[in-house]
């Protein structure tokens, strides 16, 4: 942020600079007030009646930020304001803001609205059998592992025309959510399906106490990996398998 000061006439403007090309300004009329020339009120101040002049009161303060939550067009509702300085690292910070949002379904858009169905395993498992190609033969099994699975754990799909064309499931231990078996069929990728996928299970990680959030994706998934750095996940390390020529990679 970048301020400064410039006289025009009878009066001493402000500027403040914020990303994005928005533009702060401030005015101060020099009338004196019992022979006294009026004090600027710091910039923190004039943001905090701004946001209040605005009508942003569904907020919640989380470390020295303002969460607004209210929905609607204006984005001053619906952001998050820097005010104090922080004590959390910040990509803890973020993580937390991008789970917040999509638990108070204000994710940044475009988001579709697509309708994302929370079902707990093991009835997940067979409704999404054959969009993760699981045979047949092996869905016992895979129910059956779900069934047996000793820590909290959440579905979530996307129906057309009764199809599941996208799916994903959450895994939790302790304040940690895993996102795994994140899948959009072919003929429906680049629509905002998958992004609508994570965005609820990150919400539905939340609302269960999650703080952090952790997933797999193959390194040459361009589009997976940039959905994902969108809400926030950067690479925390690379792992591979080895297998002798002829076998299965």
């Amino acid at each position: 942020m970048a301020s400064r000061f410039r006289r025009h006439g009878g009066r001493y403007r402000r500027r403040v600079l914020r990303p994005f090309g928005f533009r702060v300004l401030a005015a101060c009329i020099r009338v004196k007030v019992d022979g006294r020339e009026p004090e600027w009120a710091s910039e923190r101040r004039i943001e905090e009646r701004a946001l209040n002049a605005s009508g942003a009161f569904q907020s919640l303060v989380y470390d020295g930020w303002l969460l607004g939550y209210r929905p609607g067009p204006t984005k001053r509702l619906r952001c998050v304001n820097p005010f104090y300085p922080s004590t959390l690292p910040l990509e803890k910070k973020v993580l937390h803001c991008i789970s917040f949002y999509a638990a108070a379904e204000l994710a940044e858009s475009p988001h579709s609205n697509e309708p994302v169905t929370i079902i707990d395993p093991p009835a997940w498992e067979p409704l999404v059998a054959e969009l993760l190609d699981i045979a047949p033969d092996a869905l016992p099994r895979f129910i059956e592992r779900a069934t047996g699975y000793p820590l909290p754990h959440a579905g979530a799909l996307i129906r057309r025309d009764g199809e599941v064309v996208a799916c994903g499931v959450l895994k939790l231990e302790d304040d940690h959510a895993g996102l795994f078996a994140l899948k959009t069929a072919a003929a429906w990728r680049g629509r905002g399906l998958g992004r609508a996928v994570v965005a609820a299970l990150l919400g539905e990680a939340r609302r269960r106490g999650a703080a952090t959030a952790y997933l797999q994706v193959t390194a040459d998934n361009g589009p997976a990996l940039a959905l994902y750095r969108r809400f926030g996940f950067i690479t925390a390390y690379e792992y591979w398998y080895r297998a002798r020529d002829g076998e299965q990679h």
